[in-house]
């Protein structure tokens, strides 16, 4: 379960928001938008109050080896002057290809 703070709900409620969100490597590399990041999305299955499991898809910029390494993913809204983050899960990467024609690993 995500712990946020009130401000963080309000600003996410606001029909007018900035959300960004970055990725941090084993190594603590961080990977953001205005870097190699492109998008990242998750998707979440299960039931209420049961077990659930969550995929994260990565696209970035280049060719990266990322396949059996660990990844934090990180959300974040505007509030207060700066982008306030949240740690939204930490995954492992069971599988990843590099696309030529677009330069992109998933």
């Amino acid at each position: 379960m995500l712990t946020v703070t009130q401000q963080f709900k309000d600003a996410l409620k606001s029909t007018i928001k900035d959300v960004s969100g970055y990725i941090v490597l084993q190594d603590g590399t961080e990977l953001r938008p205005e870097g190699d990041l492109q998008s990242y999305t998750i998707d979440s299955i299960g039931d209420l109050f049961k077990t659930s499991m969550s995929k994260i898809t990565v696209t970035l910029l280049g060719e990266h080896h990322l396949e059996g390494s660990a990844i934090d993913a990180y959300y974040g809204v505007y509030y207060d002057d700066q982008y306030n983050y949240v740690l939204r899960g930490k995954f492992q990467i069971t599988e990843a290809s590099y696309k030529k024609d677009t330069e992109t690993t998933v």
